[in-house]
């Protein structure tokens, strides 16, 4: 049963200040399952979100409570312990059914293991006998080990690893380029099977002089949980400080990668060594002192359409004095005192989590899996899936009109509108546009000109700009379209399902 608890802003008064006035609330989930280090979803349009245990067990929240038997549980084969355990998954990019997913855990020898397994005919149930390793990080101590893996908008699978352990990384491996540890890696791992390819864009791809060439960026102590934002590609890395100072670092879509972090050198925003040079080194985007805290626990950009007064927040928060904190992702990297304290909680917090739809959640490692709202949702809606493609949608501005509706494999949506121009003549408005968890944004177009046969000739299509389309559904059968528009102005209509094609139902 869900159990909802209420908790203030404690800086409600920043006027003007992204974040302020906001008075989030927490609805347990998982009935206080204890350990949840990650918290997921399959993008498949099954709304399931996914619950990975400490322990080497995965659980699945569906349709208002959690499954009664795991997804997947290879208990027997992860170390506990210090700092070890199961740390996170990733199902591929692309939207629709999964067949195969992958973990990030430390086995019995205490080295980090990122493994695929495959899904059984049951969408439910993994298949913990077909494991697959991609990649074996050995570990010289037992903490430090990172372990969160997530799929890039490129496609390829980013790693966060540690830097082996110890206090004052004693093996030197934020700086040196010869080991994984320390680094944040990108590797191909679209050709299926065992092991893994490099990219070829990869910033150190052919170096010589020992460099790994799997490493993206670098100079990480623990870095404990990163993200991609789904709207702008950014690339958030919450690293775990040592004696002074906790950081976020956020690296722009377009990086190039190569980016130096500063650990050991630095620590936040401050040398750590005696003699550093902080102009060498990338600085984090936001940091805060132990005054505050102990130890980050990243988040998510809030994409979502429940809750407005999050968008564009990026929620993180500390495993040791349980405060949330809410960054404008807006914000120009380098800003200092971005981040607005949202929540004093008494969580110990040691994850963030986020569904397809958006909403995104948090995790107290002594009980508890927390959805994170401002209050009731605005409207609730689902995510959009295969379930909503290839199916005929009507509103009441005019008799007659309609809505083909295709959602593609990889994260689309393209719509035929079917409807009248201000003089009465029909017309076609068509679009692309990309789905973020429950909207999708159209640009839409209308055309005309051009014979279709074995002579058309795409030059005589003429193609004019109609306006924006944006789509929300509260369910399989309706939901709800606004536009912006040259010609139509602004406006809404609520869209229905009129036919359903054979084999595609609710």
């Amino acid at each position: 049963m869900d159990k909802t608890r209420f908790c203030f802003a404690a800086l409600i008064l920043w006027a003007g200040t992204a974040g302020a006035g906001i008075a989030l609330q927490f609805t347990d989930i998982a009935d206080g399952m204890t350990s949840v280090l990650h918290v997921t979803h399959a993008n498949d349009g099954s709304n399931r979100v996914f619950l990975v245990q400490r322990s080497g067990v995965i659980w699945i929240y569906d349709n208002g409570g959690v499954l009664p038997n795991p997804f997947l549980d290879i208990s027997d084969q992860v170390s506990g312990g210090s700092e070890r355990g199961m740390f996170s998954m990733a199902f591929p990019p692309g939207l629709g059914p999964k067949d195969h997913f992958y973990v990030d855990y430390t086995d019995n020898d205490g080295d980090v293991i990122v493994s695929r397994f495959g899904i059984n005919q049951n969408p439910n149930v993994a298949n913990a006998n077909s494991e697959q390793q991609i990649i074996r990080i050995a570990q010289p101590q037992s903490n430090h080990n990172g372990g969160h893996i997530a799929f890039g908008p490129d496609g390829m699978l980013y790693i966060s690893s540690g830097d082996g352990g110890g206090a004052g990384d004693p093996q030197g491996a934020g700086q040196r380029l010869n080991t994984l540890l320390g680094k944040i890696l990108r590797i191909d791992v679209s050709g299926g099977g065992p092991g893994y390819a490099v990219p070829a864009d990869n910033p150190f791809a052919g170096a010589k002089g020992g460099a790994r060439e799997e490493i993206w960026a670098y100079g990480l102590r623990n870095p404990w949980r990163i993200a991609f934002d789904r709207v702008t590609g950014e690339f958030y890395i919450a690293d775990v400080g040592q004696d002074i100072w906790e950081e976020i670092n956020r690296q722009p879509a377009n990086s190039p990668g190569g980016e130096n972090y500063g650990w050991n050198e630095m620590e936040g925003p401050v040398c750590f060594l005696s003699g550093c040079n902080p102009l060498l080194y990338t600085p984090p985007v936001e940091s805060y002192n132990h005054d505050e805290g102990c130890s980050i626990t990243g988040g998510h950009v809030y994409r979502g359409s429940r809750y407005p007064a999050l968008e564009g927040l990026y929620l993180y928060g500390d495993y040791c004095s349980g405060r949330i904190w809410g960054l404008d992702s807006g914000l120009a990297r380098g800003v200092k005192g971005g981040g607005v304290e949202l929540a004093d909680t008494d969580f110990l917090i040691v994850t963030f989590g986020q569904d397809q739809a958006g909403n995104v959640y948090v995790s107290d490692q002594s009980g508890g899996v927390y959805l994170i709202s401002d209050g009731a949702p605005v409207l609730d809606t689902v995510a959009i899936g295969p379930q909503h493609s290839a199916s005929w949608y009507g509103g009441p501005l005019r008799d007659g009109e309609g809505f083909l509706i295709e959602v593609l494999p990889t994260g689309q949506l393209v719509v035929y509108w079917f409807t009248y121009d201000s003089d009465g003549n029909q017309i076609w408005v068509v679009g692309v546009g990309n789905i973020v968890g429950e909207k999708a944004t159209v640009q839409g177009f209308i055309t005309d000109g051009g014979v279709f046969g074995p002579a058309f000739d795409p030059d005589d299509v003429n193609r004019t700009f109609w306006g924006t389309l944006t789509f929300m559904f509260d369910g399989c059968n309706s939901g709800s379209m606004s536009y912006e528009s040259v010609s139509f102005g602004s406006g809404q209509m609520d869209i229905v399902r009129l036919t359903e094609l054979a084999g595609l139902s609710c």
